[in-house]
């Protein structure tokens, strides 16, 4: 389930009816110019839009299959208090802060790396103009690898393993710090 909170939906409004009227005279506008009046159309609207603190919340989106499950949840806020990021889009991380979780079941991230190795695999070994690999020497190729970037993700934290078979990660980001798993991304 997402919500949208604390979000100003007359200035919303208002920088749609701006769009569609600069819509209306794309026809004699450049692309450049057409960017340049919607960033300025934005610029006006953008300390209404910040002043109410909106929020983006993601309580949860899940998905379950043969292969296992993936959870996540996050969110993200703007400080309304902060009057540098009211000023201008380009001082908004200063206002940002945001959350997130992701829990994924061991099968299917395993399943999800498989893929893609099996993918750079072909194509690199299609890049380097040798013969194909046989079906047996993909799969064994394809299973060291991914067994090998799963314990590197534990190894740097990125990932961290539960019981019942299942990896999490942990993210947050407020001005100057980023958490990873409880731990700054400075010390990743």
């Amino acid at each position: 389930m997402t919500r949208i909170n604390n979000l100003d939906y007359a200035a919303l409004n208002e920088l749609q009816q701006s769009s569609c009227m600069l819509g209306g005279q794309q026809a004699g506008l450049s692309q450049q110019e057409l960017q340049v009046r919607l960033a300025a159309a934005l610029g006006k609207i953008w300390p209404r839009i910040a002043a109410r603190s909106p929020e983006l919340e993601i309580r949860e989106l899940s998905w379950d299959g043969p292969s296992g499950h993936l959870r996540c949840r996050g969110k993200v806020s703007i400080d309304g208090n902060n009057k540098a990021a009211l000023t201008s889009l380009l001082l908004l991380p200063a206002a940002l802060s945001a959350q997130a979780s992701v829990d994924i079941s061991a099968p299917l991230l395993r399943k999800a790396i498989s893929a893609l190795m099996r993918q750079r695999l072909v194509k690199a070994r299609a890049a380097s103009g040798q013969p194909p690999f046989t079906d047996q020497q993909l799969d064994a190729l394809v299973a060291a690898q991914s067994d090998q970037m799963v314990a590197g993700l534990v190894k740097k934290n990125i990932l961290v393993p539960n019981n019942g078979g299942t990896y999490t990660l942990t993210a947050s980001y407020r001005p100057g710090e980023a958490i990873l798993n409880g731990q700054s991304i400075s010390q990743h």
